[in-house]
């Protein structure tokens, strides 16, 4: 059971790719943890907030080079100096979720671009249960 959980977390992408060996350079490598995050039930009007760790676990620098959301609701932040993350560097990605007027589920994208040649864009998602005040 625990080897069919790690194969199928893995297979979605949330796990660090396996060690690396010397003798197979492999680039920058962008890793996202978590994947996503659920705020669950959640009042309108509101302004929501998380983390996200961003690392990187190649062998060559990581450059991110933008970042989007596909909303108006949300917003992404990270220090202008964490754009670029040598080996083994991580930095924080505060993601900001307003809930406005909206009701019931979301679900709000961020995609993150980079100069990972293995998968130049990332996207992480964000959801809650938005209830009205009453």
């Amino acid at each position: 059971m625990r080897g069919a959980c790690a194969l199928a977390v893995a297979a979605l992408g949330f796990a660090p790719p396996g060690p690396l060996r010397a003798d197979q350079p492999v680039g920058p490598r962008l890793v996202v943890e978590p994947a996503g995050f659920d705020f669950g039930r959640v009042l309108q009007h509101r302004a929501l907030r998380t983390e996200f760790r961003v690392r990187n676990f190649g062998d060559g620098p990581l450059v991110l080079s933008a970042l989007h959301t596909d909303c108006d609701c949300a917003a992404v932040l990270l220090e202008a100096d964490a754009r670029r993350l040598a080996p083994g560097q991580s930095a924080t990605l505060e993601v900001r979720l307003e809930t406005r007027r909206s009701l019931g589920r979301i679900v709000r994208h961020v995609r993150i671009e980079s100069n990972d040649a293995k998968q130049p864009t990332h996207e992480l998602w964000l959801a809650a249960d938005v209830r009205a005040r009453r």
